[in-house]
């Protein structure tokens, strides 16, 4: 099998802070990742980082919407014969806060989606492909889809018809 169950576990334990992210000699734990957080943050720079350490052209989306304000990672993939037409695979990054404690790992809600997105992007990265694939993660997803609808309301009627596909990967 392709899939590193060891490595999707512990993109897990660093995204939901069972055990700090170190990113050039800095580490910090991850107490939550509430929608424009310290701890999305580096969830964040976390994803994006292993995104580009596995090829990808990674970009961020920054969008304010309903009085919050974040961004959503981006990396593609570029398609050999059909670059223009698009397969979106997405996965919300936030988490939300359901009690009174401090720390919420939102580990099923979407942890798990976005490190699915990452093993999958990992291991698509040394094949080819005819469409473009996006890995798309947003943020501002527990608040209603802001980041989606940010970056969805910004796109041309052109752009948006480009999408062929979209695979939304949340709790599993």
């Amino acid at each position: 099998s392709l899939v590193n169950p060891d490595r999707l576990l512990n993109d897990l334990r660093l995204i939901t802070g069972e055990e700090p992210i170190c990113i050039q000699d800095e580490c910090h734990t991850i107490i939550h990742r509430l929608t424009g957080s310290e701890g999305l943050q580096k969830a964040k720079d976390y994803v994006g980082q292993e995104l580009t350490n596995a090829g990808y052209d990674v970009q961020t989306f920054d969008w304010s919407r309903s009085g919050y304000t974040d961004q959503d990672i981006i990396a593609r993939k570029q398609g050999l014969t059909n670059s223009n037409e698009l397969i979106f695979l997405v996965a919300h990054l936030d988490g939300r806060k359901e009690s009174g404690e401090e720390r919420f790992p939102a580990a099923d809600d979407d942890a798990s989606g976005v490190v699915a997105l990452l093993e999958t992007a990992r291991i698509l990265s040394s094949y080819s492909f005819n469409y473009t694939i996006v890995f798309f993660i947003s943020t501002g997803e527990e608040q209603g889809t802001l980041g989606v609808q940010s970056y969805l309301n910004q796109l041309s009627q052109e752009e948006i018809d480009a999408i062929l596909n979209v695979v939304d990967i949340d709790m599993i």
